[in-house]
């Protein structure tokens, strides 16, 4: 859709991310190769949040915030012409000046939990993925600390990544493996 692929606009979801090693990806738009691609996504060996935009200057949004750590984070990406950043927990973690290279666009769809492509997923549950067209406030990013409710019963429905976006069925393995995280 053509009103995910151009600034301002914000993403939002709930991540839940186990491991730091490989790349985890939350949310994407379009192939790398496309000039409106980006991604949402933890960088490998550190599990920091991370924005990837190829047609700008600078091509990334590094943030300090590691996420890996198996709880559940509130994550906001907020693009705009010119200008990106990073939220986690409703704080703010990165403030990036942008510049477009202006590379055409080539359509690829939008994809949670791994790139369009489906070569990089992610390591983790992704759920409540909301992506709004223009800049929501920081107050609007809520902080689950901040929030008066239990967790649980805010996030009813996990999506796992791995499962879910390669639509692959799931074994009776993964499934208990699932009741077992919604009773932590």
């Amino acid at each position: 859709r053509d009103e995910f692929r151009t600034p301002p606009l914000t993403v939002e979801c709930w991540a839940r991310v186990f491991d730091s090693q490989p790349f985890n990806i939350l949310v994407a738009q379009d192939p790398k190769s496309s000039g409106a691609h980006w991604e949402l996504f933890t960088f490998a060996g550190t599990g920091r949040l991370t924005a990837y935009l190829p047609s700008m200057t600078p091509d990334h949004v590094h943030s300090e915030a590691v996420i890996t750590d198996g709880k559940w984070h509130y994550l906001a990406f907020v693009y705009e012409p010119g200008r990106g950043r990073l939220y986690v927990d409703g704080q703010q973690v990165a403030d990036v000046k942008l510049e477009s290279r202006g590379n055409p666009v080539q359509a690829g769809g939008l994809a949670i939990g791994s790139l369009v492509t489906r070569d990089i997923g992610c390591a983790g549950m992704i759920d409540d993925v909301r992506i709004s067209k223009g800049v929501r406030e920081i107050r609007e990013v809520r902080s689950c600390r901040e929030l008066s409710v239990p967790l649980s019963s805010i996030l009813p429905r996990l999506t796992i990544c791995f499962a879910r976006q390669l639509r692959r069925k799931w074994t009776q393995e993964e499934a208990d493996r699932v009741a077992r995280m919604r009773r932590e």
